[in-house]
């Protein structure tokens, strides 16, 4: 199935495919939709994670944002895993470590 080529950064924003499951033991599951990109800043890395991205899989200790029309949803100071596969972004919020990730 072939899809139409996006032709400005403004229909990508529009294009937010990427669904998002939040699971924290604190306040159970949440989800966002739309979502067009995912930062995450990571004591070790940095990564950006948009539609259509490759398939990943991931430890995290600092902080993730959710960029969607709306604006950005921040969870800042999590320790915890994720995956992203097929346009569906999983976290698991082992903890909150109360840090808010200054890494520049």
């Amino acid at each position: 199935m072939a899809t139409k080529p996006l032709s400005s950064y403004t229909e990508l924003q529009d294009a937010g495919r990427i669904s998002v499951r939040i699971i924290d033991a604190k306040s159970g599951l949440k989800t966002l939709g739309g979502v067009y990109a995912v930062r995450i800043h990571s004591r070790d890395f940095y990564a950006l994670i948009m539609n259509d991205y490759l398939p990943t899989l991931g430890k995290i200790d600092g902080d993730i944002f959710f960029l969607d029309q709306g604006g950005e949803h921040p969870y800042c100071g999590i320790r915890g895993f994720y995956k992203h596969q097929h346009n569906e972004f999983t976290l698991l919020i082992e903890e909150y470590t109360g840090e808010d990730a200054s890494l520049v």
